[in-house]
């Protein structure tokens, strides 16, 4: 957790420059019982420009430390919806996974809700509430 927080400073600031149109967000969920939600996940998006930057756990440790791109889309209600994918992430089986994350956000309460889909494993969605806050003068796009 405390190189996930080094790790993204880091990119935070190296960034050039932060657009006025991008908000980045801090999201901490509850624990999912399989372990495939990452407690921790920051999230730029781009409201304007229709684009997402994502590095929770997974993309820190499988994507060498770097952001993933994601998809976004403005729901009808104002919500966010962020989804992204983190390839060959292994599992005890001994086979390596795909976990695709679908992030909702509500930008005025900042509740969010996280579901995986695990690709190549035979588990239930994992699922988890949370809380997600502004971090301001930071973002994951380049």
């Amino acid at each position: 957790m405390k190189k996930l927080l080094l790790g993204i400073a880091a990119l935070a600031a190296t960034a050039a420059s932060v657009s006025a149109a991008v908000t980045t967000y801090e999201c901490r969920f509850g624990s999912s019982a399989d372990g495939f939600i990452s407690n921790l996940a920051y999230v730029s998006v781009d409201a304007t420009a229709r684009r997402a930057a994502v590095l929770d756990g997974f993309a820190y440790r499988y994507n060498n430390e770097r952001p993933v791109p994601a998809k976004f889309k403005q729901l009808n209600n104002g919500r966010y919806r962020v989804v992204w994918a983190v390839d060959d992430v292994p599992t005890s089986a001994s086979n390596a996974i795909r976990i695709t994350s679908t992030l909702r956000l509500d930008p005025k309460s900042l509740d969010a809700y996280v579901t995986a889909n695990l690709s190549g494993a035979a588990v239930n969605t994992p699922r988890a509430l949370g809380k997600c806050a502004v971090v301001q003068g930071r973002s994951l796009l380049g």
